[in-house]
Protein backbone atom coordinates (compact mmCIF):
# COMPACT_ATOMS: atom_id res chain seq x y z
CA UNK A 1 0.00 0.00 0.00
CA UNK A 2 1.23 2.98 -0.49
CA UNK A 3 2.31 5.77 1.65
CA UNK A 4 -0.93 7.89 1.12
CA UNK A 5 -3.37 5.06 0.81
CA UNK A 6 -1.70 4.14 4.43
CA UNK A 7 -2.50 7.55 5.43
CA UNK A 8 -5.99 7.78 4.33
CA UNK A 9 -7.19 4.11 5.52
CA UNK A 10 -5.90 5.42 8.92
CA UNK A 11 -8.04 8.66 8.55
CA UNK A 12 -11.00 6.37 7.51
CA UNK A 13 -11.25 5.35 11.74
CA UNK A 14 -10.98 8.61 13.04
CA UNK A 15 -13.00 10.34 15.49
CA UNK A 16 -13.70 13.61 16.82
CA UNK A 17 -11.07 14.23 18.54
CA UNK A 18 -8.28 12.07 17.29
CA UNK A 19 -4.96 13.05 16.47
CA UNK A 20 -3.08 11.40 13.44
CA UNK A 21 0.99 11.37 13.79
CA UNK A 22 3.01 11.00 10.73
CA UNK A 23 6.62 10.48 11.12
CA UNK A 24 8.03 11.43 7.61
CA UNK A 25 10.58 9.19 5.66
CA UNK A 26 13.69 10.35 5.64
CA UNK A 27 13.91 11.42 2.09
CA UNK A 28 10.86 13.42 2.17
CA UNK A 29 11.91 17.02 1.40
CA UNK A 30 10.02 20.12 2.58
CA UNK A 31 7.73 20.43 -0.51
CA UNK A 32 6.42 16.55 -0.13
CA UNK A 33 6.02 17.51 3.48
CA UNK A 34 3.75 19.99 2.85
CA UNK A 35 1.70 18.07 -0.07
CA UNK A 36 1.18 15.11 2.41
CA UNK A 37 -0.01 17.77 4.98
CA UNK A 38 -2.58 19.09 2.88
CA UNK A 39 -4.01 15.74 1.34
CA UNK A 40 -4.20 15.12 5.25
CA UNK A 41 -5.73 18.16 6.71
CA UNK A 42 -8.50 18.16 3.49
CA UNK A 43 -9.30 14.25 4.24
CA UNK A 44 -9.71 14.50 7.58
CA UNK A 45 -12.66 15.00 9.61
CA UNK A 46 -12.56 18.87 10.79
CA UNK A 47 -12.63 17.35 14.32
CA UNK A 48 -8.69 16.18 14.02
CA UNK A 49 -5.61 17.33 14.44
CA UNK A 50 -2.10 16.08 12.20
CA UNK A 51 0.84 16.26 13.92
CA UNK A 52 4.09 16.02 11.16
CA UNK A 53 7.18 15.14 12.45
CA UNK A 54 10.79 13.34 11.00
CA UNK A 55 11.45 10.80 11.11
CA UNK A 56 13.92 10.36 13.43
CA UNK A 57 12.20 12.97 15.91
CA UNK A 58 12.35 11.11 18.65
CA UNK A 59 16.07 9.98 18.20
CA UNK A 60 16.89 13.64 18.08
CA UNK A 61 15.14 14.41 21.42
CA UNK A 62 18.64 14.21 23.47
CA UNK A 63 20.26 16.84 21.31
CA UNK A 64 17.14 18.89 21.02
CA UNK A 65 17.07 22.62 22.76
CA UNK A 66 14.98 23.28 25.54
CA UNK A 67 12.88 25.58 23.50
CA UNK A 68 12.16 22.97 21.01
CA UNK A 69 11.43 20.45 23.69
CA UNK A 70 8.94 23.01 25.27
CA UNK A 71 7.22 24.19 21.77
CA UNK A 72 6.49 20.07 21.00
CA UNK A 73 5.47 19.74 24.71
CA UNK A 74 3.01 22.47 23.52
CA UNK A 75 1.93 21.20 20.61
CA UNK A 76 0.93 17.79 22.21
CA UNK A 77 -0.52 19.24 25.05
CA UNK A 78 -3.05 21.56 22.95
CA UNK A 79 -3.32 18.22 20.84
CA UNK A 80 -4.61 16.07 24.00
CA UNK A 81 -6.20 19.13 25.59
CA UNK A 82 -8.48 19.17 22.40
CA UNK A 83 -8.84 15.14 22.27
CA UNK A 84 -10.00 14.94 26.02
CA UNK A 85 -12.39 18.43 25.42
CA UNK A 86 -14.10 15.70 22.42
CA UNK A 87 -13.87 12.60 24.60
CA UNK A 88 -16.80 11.09 26.61
CA UNK A 89 -15.19 8.71 28.87
CA UNK A 90 -17.58 5.81 29.85
CA UNK A 91 -16.88 3.08 32.60
CA UNK A 92 -18.19 -0.51 32.03
CA UNK A 93 -18.61 -2.41 35.06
Amino acid sequence: MSLHGTIMAHIVRMQPGDVLWVRLGPDTDVEDAENIRDAVLSAMPRECSIILTEHDLVDRMGAASINDLVELRRVIDRAIDYKMANTTITHEA
